[in-house]
C-alpha cells in the first residue's frame, strides 16, 4: 500500500537554475546554496528611450483588460512615464532589461518531446538538462523557456517593438504545438492509494513525489500566461488562428497538467482527514504555487469559473479531472499556511533543514503573486484578507520584512538563504494604498535590502520596472478604485 505521504521528500534540483539569458549575476550568494532563478542585470547599457504611444486595438484583442498579469494600464502609464523621463533606477534598469531582450532575439525555443510520454520516469535524483525523458528535464526547460518568452513579451510591452512579442509568440507556439506534458490522470492514478501506473518504491524514480512535483510545471503556466495576455491585450497582430492554438493549448493542456499536479495534493488529502500528513497536505508551499497557477491562467483567458475555482473554491472542470471542487483555493490557503503572528506554515517544517525562512517566503512568493494578480484584474484587495487563523498577507510581510530589511537576524543562524533576496516582494506592495505608517518604512527598508535589478523567473520577470512604486508619497493607482473581497469600496476611496 502507497497510502503514506507522510515520508514525502522534498528537493531544489529545478529551483537551483542561474538565468543563463537575462542579465549577469553573481557568482554565488553567501548564504544561499539553492543559487536562485533570476538575474542581478547589474550591467547597465545606453539605449535610447522610445516615445511610447499604445498601437491601436484591432478586432478581438482584448485591450480593455490589463496590459499584464501583474500590472494595471493606469500603472503601465506610469511606468513608461518614468523610463522616459530618466527616473533612476527605473530608466537604467530599462536600457539594460531591453538590451538583453534584444539579445535573446536569435535563441530557438526547445521544447520537452517525448515519443511516448508513459515511458518518463521523475529524474530528480539527477541532473536535468540531458535527453528528455524525466519530470526534471520538463520542469526545467518549461520553465527556462517561458520565463525567456515572458521576457520578450514584456520588453514588448514597454517598448512597443514588435520583434518581441514575435520572438515571444514563437517560443509560446512552439511550446503548443510540439511539446510534451505530463498529466498523472493520464496514468490511472489513484489518490486514495497514492498510486498511479508504473509507480515503484523509494524516492526515485516514479515515486508519488512525482505525482506531487507535476505541479511545478505550474511555472511555465504562469510566465505563458503573462505572455498570452500581453499578446492578446496591446494591440499586437496575433491571428485568430495562433490564438486558437494558445488559448487551447492553456485551457486545456498546461493548465489541466498542472491542476493534476495540485489534486495529488488536495485529493489525498480528501481522502486520509486523519492523517498526520493531512495538515501538510492542506498547507504546504507547493499549494500556494498551484494558487499563482490557478489565478495566473485565470486572468488571461478572463474566465470566472476559472477564478471562482481560484479564489473561492468553486467546481471547475477541467477536461481530465471531472468536476472538482477546489479546497486549496486562495482564501483556504491563507487559513492553512499563515498564522496569526504572520509566519508561514513552511517555515517551522523546513527549519530542521535549515531553510526555513527561505520556504517561508517561498510560499508567500507565490500568493502574493496570486494577491498582485487579484488587485490588477478585479480591483480586489486580497493583500489584507483574513484566513481562518486569523492571518493575512500583510501580517506576512510585515512578520517577513525584519528578517528581509536586516532589522533581524534569522531565527535559525544556520538559515541557508539570505533574506535580501525576497526584496522583490515588498516592491510588489510598496505604493499600495494599505501600506503607510511605519509599515511602509519597513517595507521600504526591506525593499532597498539589496539592487532593484531582480529579473526573477517565476513570474513578473523584471519585478521593480513592472510593479515599484514611482517615489515616496505618490501612490500608483490600481485599475479600478480598491475592494475588498466582497467589493465593497475600501474606506478612502
Amino acid at each position: 500500500m502507497r497510502n503514506r505521504p507522510e515520508l514525502l521528500f522534498f528537493h531544489e534540483g529545478f529551483f537551483g537554475q542561474i538565468d543563463g539569458h537575462f542579465g549577469s549575476t553573481q557568482s554565488s550568494f553567501a548564504m544561499n546554496p539553492l543559487k536562485f532563478c533570476m538575474a542581478l542585470c547589474a550591467t547597465l547599457f545606453t539605449l535610447a528611450v522610445p516615445q511610447f504611444a499604445y498601437p491601436a486595438c484591432p478586432g478581438d484583442n482584448d485591450c480593455g483588460l490589463s496590459p499584464g498579469l501583474f500590472v494595471s494600464r493606469a500603472n503601465l502609464a506610469v511606468v513608461k512615464q518614468r523610463i522616459q523621463a530618466g527616473e533612476q533606477p527605473y530608466a537604467a534598469f530599462y536600457e539594460s532589461f531591453l538590451r538583453q531582450a534584444s539579445a535573446t532575439l536569435s535563441r530557438s525555443p526547445n521544447p520537452f518531446s517525448m515519443a511516448n510520454v508513459k515511458d518518463i520516469t521523475f529524474g530528480w535524483c539527477g541532473t536535468a538538462g540531458g535527453e528528455d525523458d524525466t519530470l526534471n528535464d520538463l520542469v526545467k526547460k518549461i520553465t527556462d523557456d517561458s520565463h525567456t518568452a515572458r521576457n520578450l513579451a514584456v520588453a514588448y510591452l514597454l517598448s512597443d517593438d514588435v520583434r518581441f512579442a514575435d520572438k515571444a509568440r514563437d517560443f509560446m507556439l512552439a511550446w503548443a504545438t510540439g511539446s510534451t506534458l505530463f498529466n498523472i490522470y493520464d496514468f490511472n492514478v489513484d489518490f486514495n492509494r497514492a498510486s498511479f501506473d508504473g509507480i515503484e518504491e523509494g524516492f526515485c524514480n516514479n515515486s508519488w513525489n512525482m505525482a506531487l512535483d507535476s505541479m511545478w510545471q505550474g511555472y511555465g503556466l504562469i510566465n505563458f500566461s503573462d505572455v498570452y495576455a500581453i499578446l492578446t491585450r496591446n494591440g499586437y497582430q496575433l491571428s485568430a488562428a495562433d490564438r486558437t492554438v494558445l488559448q487551447r493549448w492553456l485551457s486545456r493542456e498546461l493548465f489541466p497538467a498542472m491542476n493534476a499536479g495540485c489534486h495529488s495534493w488536495t485529493r489525498w488529502a480528501d481522502n486520509h482527514t486523519g492523517s498526520s500528513a493531512y495538515t501538510r497536505y492542506r498547507s504546504d508551499n507547493h499549494l500556494s504555487w498551484c494558487v499563482a497557477g490557478w489565478s495566473s491562467v485565470a486572468a488571461a483567458l478572463n474566465d470566472e469559473a476559472m477564478w471562482n475555482y481560484t479564489f473561492k473554491g468553486g467546481t471547475f472542470d477541467d477536461g481530465h479531472s471531472g468536476p472538482y471542487a477546489n479546497p486549496a483555493n486562495f482564501e483556504a490557503q491563507v487559513g492553512y499556511a499563515v498564522s496569526a503572528s504572520g509566519e508561514i506554515y513552511d517555515q517551522a517544517v523546513r527549519a530542521s533543514s535549515h531553510k526555513g525562512l527561505f520556504y517561508g517566503n517561498f510560499s508567500l512568493w507565490s500568493l502574493s503573486l496570486a494577491a498582485q494578480i487579484a488587485e490588477v484584474h478585479k480591483g480586489i484587495n486580497y493583500w489584507t484578507f483574513t484566513g481562518s487563523r486569523n492571518g493575512s498577507l500583510m501580517t506576512a510581510l510585515d512578520y517577513y520584512a525584519r528578517y528581509t530589511a536586516g532589522d533581524l537576524a534569522p531565527p535559525d543562524a544556520e538559515e541557508t538563504t539570505d533574506p535580501a533576496f525576497f526584496r522583490f516582494l515588498y516592491e510588489m506592495v510598496v505604493g499600495n494604498q494599505w501600506v503607510n505608517g511605519e509599515r511602509e518604512s519597513l517595507y521600504r527598508r526591506a525593499r532597498d535590502s539589496s539592487a532593484r535589478t531582480q529579473v526573477v523567473s517565476q513570474a513578473i520577470g523584471p519585478v521593480s520596472l513592472l510593479t515599484g512604486d514611482l517615489s515616496a508619497g505618490n501612490k500608483l493607482s490600481p485599475p479600478n478604485p480598491p475592494r475588498n473581497v466582497q467589493g465593497q469600496s475600501l474606506p478612502g476611496n
